[in-house]
């Protein structure tokens, strides 16, 4: 990979509050890591889970700068955490896939499903389009990938508990072709057991 172009910073001492549960990915051609949303909640012991407090913040770190940037977008996924995110090199984007909110300290979780890109030229988020047929079901906690050569984004498991309190696995495989807008599940005995 190149060498970052020479900063031309004027630094601002902005930086993200401290953190837990968000996604993050690495903007190869501008050099920076992308950070979205996630909880701010801050433990006040080593056995102390405290309720999230969710974020919709995106952020910037520039290595050229060594310098954190707050991304002011409106719109985008908004309120969430333990969501899942990828880089896709050909359109310079960060995709997010589900994740999970609530309102309130205690209840049930939403869980999501869908799907948003930042483009990070512009720095402007959209909802990619669900496609036709069928969809993975909200989660929280998926593992993700990008394939290039395909156009392909790739998703595994995550937990299907609405319930701060349990963990529901999952071990269905997915991927969504850019190309199509469309979801395509891989058949069940092809990807990980649960373990």
């Amino acid at each position: 990979m190149p060498a970052p172009p020479p900063a031309q910073c004027t630094p601002t001492g902005e930086r993200p509050t401290r953190r837990s549960e968000f996604s993050a990915i690495y903007d190869e051609a501008g050099h920076r890591m992308i950070l979205h949303g996630g909880s701010t909640a801050v433990p006040t012991s080593a056995c102390d889970f405290p309720a999230p407090i969710f974020s919709a913040e995106t952020w910037a770190y520039d290595d050229s700068c060594a310098e954190w940037r707050w991304l002011d977008i409106l719109g985008g996924p908004g309120l969430r955490a333990r969501h899942s995110a990828v880089y896709d090199p050909a359109a310079r984007r960060m995709l997010v896939f589900g994740g999970r909110y609530r309102a309130a300290a205690t209840g049930a979780y939403t869980l999501y499903n869908d799907l948003w890109a930042l483009d990070l030229a512009t720095e402007t988020w959209s909802r990619i389009s669900d496609g036709t047929g069928a969809a993975p079901r909200g989660r929280s906690s998926a593992a993700v990938a990008f394939d290039p050569q395909q156009g392909r984004l790739w998703l595994f498991g995550g937990n299907a508990s609405q319930s701060g309190l349990a963990y529901a696995s999952l071990d269905d495989t997915w991927s969504y072709d850019l190309a199509t807008a469309s979801w395509q599940e891989t058949p069940s005995g092809r990807g990980p057991a649960l373990g």
